[in-house]
């Protein structure tokens, strides 16, 4: 082989083992900046279910103060 063609396919090497770097490089972003968009949606979802959550309880308490303080339940309470 002449100096041409052994240092061609060095030159070529180093390229393939640069382009086989970026890719791996790329690919390991690529896949955290993904996984990091999912836990955002996830925590968003998360908060929105935990004000539902919230609202649904203070709903329930509000029912059942409201059934406590009502004349007919008192009565059924003396009674039973």
């Amino acid at each position: 082989m002449t100096i041409k063609s052994k240092l061609t396919i060095a030159v070529v090497s180093c390229l393939l083992g640069l382009a086989a770097i970026l890719l791996i490089v790329s690919v390991n972003k690529s896949t955290s900046s993904l996984l990091q968009a999912e836990m955002n949606k996830l925590t968003t979802v998360e908060a929105a279910k935990k004000g539902e959550l919230n609202n649904y309880f203070a709903t329930l308490k509000g029912l059942l103060v409201s059934l406590a303080n009502h004349q007919g339940t008192k009565e059924a309470f003396v009674s039973f």
